[in-house]
C-alpha cells in the first residue's frame, strides 16, 4: 500500500496547508499519507473505504483522515471531492481550541478516520472555504490558517460522526495522544510516569518519542499549555493572580509568578493591565 506525504499533493517547499478539487472518474486504490485530509464530497456517489469499513459517499458527505490511517475511494458514478490537506502539527500550533474542546478532540484527534453527512447550509459553507483555499495556493501561512480555522469550526456543527476509527497505535500516534490529553486539561497533575503509562511506553522511550515528534519535552509542554491556560485567565477573568495560577496548575504563586515572566516577559499583573489598557484605548499599550 502507498504512503503519501505531504510534499505529494502540495508540491516541494514548506507549504503546510492546501487544498484541491479533484475529480474521481475510477477507483482510488487504497493508500495512507502522513497528513490529515479532509475531504468534502461535492457530488457523484460511490462507497469510501477505510479500516473500519465501507460508508456510502454522496453529496454532503464528509471524510476526516488522520496521518497513518488508510481508505480508498470506490465510485458509482462520477464523484468530484474538495480535498483539504494539512500537516497535524498545524493543530497544535495554530488551532489549540481543536484540543481543548472534549468532543472535537475525541472525534478529530482521537480516531484514525472519521465520517460525517453534513446539513447542507454548513457543507456549503465549508466547501466554499475549502475552494477559497484550493485558489489561493502559495497563500501566506497564517491566510491559510484562517481558512482553515472557519473549515474545522464548521465540524463542530456537522454533529457526531456517523462512524469513528479507533486509531491505530503507533509510538508517534502516542506522543500527539498526550499533547492533546494535556491541552484538553493542562492543570491535571501530568508527569512523565503518568503520561508514558497512558501510552503503554517506557518513560524514556516515551521521553524521546515526544522531543522527536513535538520538539520540546513532555514537562516543558505541560507547563507551556498551563501558562497558556493562566494567560487566558489573566484576560478574561478577573480571578485574584494568585487563584489564577492555582486553576492553571501553578501552587506556589512565587513559581508561578517566576515561570510567567520567564515565558511572557511580563508578570501576571503586568500582562492583565496591559491588556485591559488596550481594551479600553483601542490600541496595544507596546
Amino acid at each position: 500500500m502507498d504512503r503519501y506525504p505531504l510534499t505529494r499533493v502540495l508540491g516541494p517547499g514548506t507549504r503546510r496547508i492546501g487544498a484541491e478539487t479533484v475529480d474521481v472518474p475510477e477507483e482510488i486504490p487504497a493508500h495512507a499519507h502522513d497528513y490529515v485530509e479532509l475531504a468534502l464530497v461535492v457530488d457523484g456517489r460511490g462507497t469510501h473505504v477505510s479500516r473500519s469499513g465501507s460508508d456510502s459517499a454522496s453529496a454532503g458527505s464528509v471524510f476526516l483522515i488522520r496521518p497513518g490511517s488508510w481508505h480508498a475511494f470506490e465510485p458509482h458514478e462520477r464523484m468530484t471531492v474538495v480535498n483539504v490537506y494539512f500537516d497535524e502539527r498545524v493543530l497544535f500550533e495554530f488551532l489549540p481550541w481543536v484540543m481543548s474542546d472534549a468532543r472535537m478532540s475525541k472525534e478529530v484527534m482521537s480516531a484514525g478516520t472519521s465520517s460525517w453527512v453534513a446539513p447542507s447550509s454548513e457543507f456549503g459553507d465549508a466547501v466554499a472555504w475549502a475552494t477559497e483555499l484550493a485558489e489561493r495556493g502559495e497563500a501566506p501561512l497564517m491566510v491559510s490558517v484562517g481558512l482553515l480555522t472557519c473549515i474545522m469550526a464548521l465540524l463542530t456543527d456537522f454533529g457526531s460522526p456517523s462512524r469513528v476509527e479507533p486509531l491505530a497505535s503507533t509510538a508517534g500516534d502516542a506522543a500527539w495522544g498526550a499533547v492533546a490529553r494535556i491541552k484538553a486539561d493542562p492543570t491535571a497533575k501530568w508527569s512523565v510516569g503518568t503520561l508514558s503509562a497512558l501510552a503503554n511506553l517506557s518513560p524514556s522511550h516515551f521521553s524521546r518519542v515526544f522531543r522527536t515528534e513535538v520538539g520540546t519535552s513532555p514537562a516543558r509542554f505541560v507547563a507551556q499549555a498551563r501558562l497558556e491556560h493562566a494567560a487566558l485567565l489573566l484576560v478574561s477573568t478577573d480571578l485574584p493572580i494568585a487563584h489564577v495560577g492555582e486553576q492553571s496548575g501553578f501552587w506556589d504563586a512565587n513559581y508561578f509568578a517566576r515561570a510567567f515572566r520567564a515565558e511572557y516577559g511580563v508578570s501576571p499583573v503586568e500582562y492583565r493591565s496591559g491588556f485591559r489598557l488596550a481594551d479600553s484605548t483601542g490600541a496595544p499599550t507596546t
